[in-house]
Order: C-alpha cells, then structure tokens, then sequence
C-alpha cells in the first residue's frame, strides 16, 4: 500500500484512481464485517480508495481481470490492462507509459 500511495500522491488521484478489491466475502465473512475491516486498514493507512467487495472472491478475479492472487493490476485510462502483479519500480514505469503524467518528473 505505502508504494501505491506514494505514486498516487506524486501523479495525483485525479489521474490515477486505485481500487480495492477485497476477496474475503468468499470466506463467509458477513458484509459489514468485511467493510469495517477493509475501512479500518484503508484509515490507519491514511489512503481513500473505492473499496470493491467480489462476491466471488478470487474466482472473480481470475475471470474479471485475469489476476491470480493478490497483486497489483494497472488499467490505463483506455480500459487496457498495462500490467499485472507489479512490483516496485516497474509498477511506477507502467504508470508512466500509459500517459498519466506530464514529464518524466511527474
């Protein structure tokens, strides 16, 4: 989270919007309990991102958006999915190329 936050800070959440997709209704957690949870780790990180319940779970990520797992996905602003399960830096270059930013130092 700290990285994807601080990347959203140096572009700005106007141009890049992160979700959260939380997995854990598959478990058989009730739906309030699940809010709270995802609201309270969304707060102590001091971070406002939609948070999206699948129903589903991991399946739903798997035939949704092709992920596997826990990761991170970059969607451009076009609906193409620019990467899957980035990491560090190359998560940064990715949000780079889809054109987000302005200039090298954005």
């Amino acid at each position: 989270m700290p990285l994807v936050k601080g990347i959203q800070q140096r572009i700005g959440a106007e141009k890049l919007e992160v979700l959260m997709l939380s997995v854990d209704l598959e478990y058989g957690m009730p739906k309030e309990e699940v809010l709270q949870g995802n609201s309270k780790v969304l707060n102590k990180r001091g971070v406002a991102w939609t948070n999206i319940l699948l129903p589903n779970g991991f399946r739903d990520t798997q035939e949704r958006f092709n992920l596997d797992g826990y990761g991170l996905a970059l969607i451009g602003p076009d609906g193409i999915v620019r990467g899957i399960d980035l990491r560090g830096d190359d998560l940064e270059a990715a949000v780079r190329s889809t054109g987000l930013t302005n200039s090298a130092k954005d």
